[in-house]
């Protein structure tokens, strides 16, 4: 947020100077150079359209409206620009995090499949409970190695008690949701 608001800052300074032209340096004269040069013969100017007397300089009004205008309005047109930027980038976060949060959760369902694939192979005649244990243990393994940079970008240290306590709470999400494809193992052990 405040980086926002020191752009617009610089915006409103920076642009009220985009429209002012400095006059050229002339305190030092340059030295005269004599050289011949062959003589070039210009067309004469045009005549002056009766009835109008002189030139006006399109780009003077211009630049002396522009000027105008960014006095007048920078500071509103710089708040509303950081108005829309704050409004989108909030949009933006918010839509990235959920498919963060979503990914995630994919990639714990992979992890219990995973687990309770190994579980029913390695403990046939164990109780349920130790059959949940090992396929939430081997879950969290899953989900810590291949959901790092998911973890990472939820800001979570992919190795951290934090993100161990969260990946299980994804992982009973999963358990309990009946929308979620667990396997038939962990039904039992619930």
């Amino acid at each position: 947020m405040r980086f926002l608001i020191v752009l617009a800052t610089f915006l409103t300074f920076t642009c009220s100077g985009w429209a002012q032209t400095n006059p050229p340096d002339t305190t030092t004269p340059l030295p005269s150079i004599t050289q011949s040069t062959p003589t070039i013969t210009v067309p004469a100017a045009p005549a002056p359209i009766p009835g109008v007397g002189g030139s006006i300089s399109v780009g003077t009004i211009a630049a002396d409206v522009l000027n105008w205008l960014m006095v007048a309005f920078g500071s509103t047109a710089g708040s509303i620009i950081v108005w829309i930027l704050v409004r989108v980038l909030k949009k933006l976060g918010i839509d990235a995090t959920d498919a963060l949060r979503a990914r995630l959760q994919e990639i714990v369902v992979n992890g219990l499949n995973l687990g309770a694939a190994k579980a029913e192979a390695d403990l046939q005649n164990k109780m349920p409970i130790e059959i949940k244990s090992a396929v939430v243990e081997t879950a969290v393994e899953y989900a810590q190695s291949h959901g790092a940079d998911t973890l990472k970008a939820l800001g979570l240290d992919p190795n951290s008690g934090k993100a161990v306590e969260a990946i299980k709470a994804r992982i009973e999400t999963a358990i309990a949701d009946p929308a979620a494809p667990t396997p038939a193992v962990l039904e039992k052990a619930a």
